[in-house]
């Protein structure tokens, strides 16, 4: 509808992040993702994205897309939706899964640490 684009036009997402994420955060981001830039998960951009975050982490996989799978030949803009029906049919991209794990683990366990030292 016209309203929703409309309201999705104004609304300012660089603001909300960094007014309201105050969190431990991560950060992944494909370098063959079309929908967000992979310079967002850049280290000192992430961290002005969030700047009150208790902690970011950035990752930006090379053959990562949107759908959280991999592509391995080159992505053209105009098959993006040929290509996400095929993805999505497809498990996560295990680079993905590996890294959330990682930082899980090492978030739970440090918040789990501190909070009983």
């Amino acid at each position: 509808s016209a309203k929703w684009i409309r309201e999705h036009c104004e609304f300012n997402a660089q603001e909300c992040l960094a007014q309201n994420i105050s969190c431990h955060c991560l950060a992944i981001t494909g370098c063959k993702d079309f929908q967000v830039r992979d310079e967002f998960c850049k280290p000192e951009v992430a961290h002005g994205l969030v700047p009150k975050a208790l902690s970011i982490e950035v990752h930006r996989p090379t053959n990562l897309t949107h759908a959280l799978r991999s592509s391995e030949g080159p992505s053209k803009i105009l098959d993006i939706n040929k290509d996400y029906t095929k993805m999505g049919k497809l498990p996560l991209d295990g680079e993905v899964l590996s890294i959330t794990d990682a930082w899980l683990d090492k978030i739970v366990f440090e918040v789990d640490t501190v909070a009983s030292a």
